[in-house]
């Protein structure tokens, strides 16, 4: 059930999504909104708001990537395939200056982890852990040629495992389209994030910690609807469209003018007795 909105309340509630979902574009953000909200002139007034927004403005849009050829066939079922690459980012006070991106083929789910080099063991470790024992072992591992996912140790669990590691072409991260667009997606979302920071205080440093806006970037990305699969990543997984803070702000409201009304409807009962 959507909630109508009064013009008064239009502006407030779209930046409220807005922000939940990490500044995502346009597109985006309508869906989000018309999940919620109804009122007329939705998409106009959404639209105009992400136009004109400062953080927005200073950071470029997240866009719908065109669709690129795939390396191998899709998998049909979820955790079968996964991707994984290295973006890197401005060195942190505790030394984080890389992130590990790991991208579920299929549904379009988004694991990152911050990290301080890119060895071969601590690939290996990120990835057991927090891939195979969490979401089980997947039958198709793809990575580029780099020696921190091509050695002798990733090579071994993915035998003893089963695991096909397949290497895309050299020098040529377009044969990977998937990972090249979801690493911009990851650095253009803390961008974002350390761009609302900035605004409110200006003295903070470009060193400052990015790792703990690491997470939500992750739930915005896993919750934007994709053109490929025409749901969220999100929803392909759990089977149901995620709670936005906004959401429990709506049932906290309306929980209040319920029990008001009540305590009114008592108040009115007890003057009919009395009358």
């Amino acid at each position: 059930m959507r909630q109508v909105l009064k013009v008064g309340e239009v502006e407030e509630a779209i930046a409220k999504v807005h922000h939940d979902i990490c500044h995502l574009g346009q597109n985006q953000t309508q869906i989000a909104v018309v999940k919620i909200f109804y009122w007329k002139k939705i998409k106009e007034d959404v639209a105009h708001y992400v136009k004109t927004c400062h953080t927005c403005q200073l950071n470029q849009l997240f866009k719908d990537q065109p669709a690129v050829l795939r390396l191998v066939p899709p998998p049909r079922t979820a955790f079968a395939m996964w991707s994984m690459d290295f973006t890197t980012i401005k060195k942190t006070k505790e030394g984080f200056i890389h992130i590990l991106v790991i991208v579920d083929y299929l549904t379009k789910w988004v694991e990152a982890f911050p990290l301080m080099c890119k060895e071969g063991k601590e690939v290996l470790k990120c990835y057991e852990n927090n891939i195979c024992y969490r979401f089980g072992f997947p039958k198709v591992l793809i990575t580029d040629n780099g020696t921190e996912f091509c050695n002798k140790q990733l090579d071994k669990f993915c035998e003893d495992n089963h695991i096909a590691h397949r290497v895309t072409t050299p020098y040529h991260p377009q044969s990977n389209g998937l990972m090249e667009v979801t690493n911009k997606a990851v650095k253009q979302g803390l961008r974002k994030l350390k761009a609302i920071k900035k605004e409110i205080n200006e003295k903070l440093k470009e060193s400052e910690n990015w790792t703990e806006d690491l997470g939500k970037v992750l739930f915005s990305l896993r919750t934007r609807k994709r053109k490929a699969t025409k749901f969220s990543a999100f929803e392909l997984v759990y089977g149901r469209n995620p709670r936005l803070a906004i959401d429990n702000e709506l049932s906290k409201k309306a929980k209040g003018k319920n029990e008001e009304n009540e305590e009114e409807g008592k108040e009115n009962e007890q003057k009919e007795e009395k009358m």
